[in-house]
C-alpha cells in the first residue's frame, strides 16, 4: 500500500483554482498600465557638480595657513 496517493477530485479542484487565478492575473495584467519599476524614472535632482575643492579659497586659506602640518 503506497504512502501516499492523491485525491484525483481534491487535485483536479485546486488546479482549476490555479488556472483561473493565472487567467485573471493575465487579464488584469493585460489591461493595466505596465508595472512601475522605477528604472530609469528620476526620482530627485542630483547634487550639482562643484569644483574641486582644493580650489575653492576658503580650502586654500586653511591649507596656507598655520595649521598646515610641519614638512
Amino acid at each position: 500500500m503506497p504512502l501516499f496517493r492523491p485525491d484525483p477530485p481534491k487535485d483536479a479542484e485546486h488546479q482549476r483554482t490555479i488556472r483561473n487565478a493565472l487567467a485573471r492575473s493575465l487579464q488584469i495584467l493585460q489591461s493595466s498600465a505596465p508595472p512601475d519599476t522605477f528604472l530609469g524614472r528620476m526620482t530627485q535632482e542630483a547634487f550639482p557638480l562643484e569644483d574641486d575643492p582644493l580650489e575653492r579659497h576658503d580650502i586654500q586659506n586653511l591649507i596656507n595657513s598655520e595649521l598646515k602640518p610641519p614638512e
